[in-house]
C-alpha cells in the first residue's frame, strides 16, 4: 500500500488526534484541535478535518460530535 504524504499542518492535526485518543480513550473535538493548533476559530480547525477526511486519514459523520475514527496506516509526513 503506498502512504499518502499530509502536508505540515495536516500531520500536525493527525498526530495530535491519535496522541489524544491513545491518552484519554476518545477523540478530540474541533475545538480542542482548534486550540491545539493555535487557530483562532473553529472554521480554520474544520478545514483541517475537511482535508484529513478528503484524504481517509479520518472518516467523519457529519452532525455528530466526535464522530469520526482515525485511520492509522498509509499516511506519512
Amino acid at each position: 500500500m503506498e502512504k499518502i504524504k499530509l502536508t505540515a499542518r495536516q500531520w500536525k492535526a493527525y498526530e495530535f488526534m491519535l496522541d489524544y485518543r491513545e491518552k484519554k480513550g476518545f477523540v478530540p473535538s474541533v475545538r480542542e484541535v482548534m486550540e491545539y493548533m493555535g487557530y483562532k476559530s473553529t472554521a480554520s480547525a474544520f478545514v483541517i478535518f475537511k482535508q484529513l477526511d478528503k484524504v481517509g486519514a479520518i472518516n467523519r459523520m457529519p452532525g455528530c460530535p466526535r464522530a469520526y475514527t482515525i485511520n492509522i496506516e498509509g499516511f506519512c509526513q
